[in-house]
């Protein structure tokens, strides 16, 4: 949603004191998910740690193919069938 537009295309209004630079990375990151990780002010070394990064990239890249609503049926769906 840092985008600026919600899954059914009505915008959201700045919200953050950094609204421009979360929007930039958000619309990068939509391409090559590592960007927003590599946002080191919020994230630290978690770019460094590719478990995190390859889970973050999946999970990232079916939002945006899939949308929301899919991507927690698909984790709900793995977390009970681990339980």
């Amino acid at each position: 949603m840092c985008t600026g537009t919600r899954e059914n295309g009505t915008r959201i209004a700045p919200n953050d004191p950094v609204w421009n630079d979360l929007q930039a990375k958000a619309s990068t990151a939509r391409l090559d998910p590592d960007e927003w990780i590599r946002q080191t002010q919020y994230y630290g070394d978690l770019v460094d740690d590719r478990r995190f990064v390859d889970a973050f990239t999946r999970w990232l890249r079916l939002v945006w193919s899939d949308g929301i609503e899919e991507a927690s049926r698909v984790y709900v769906d793995k977390r009970l069938s681990h339980a």
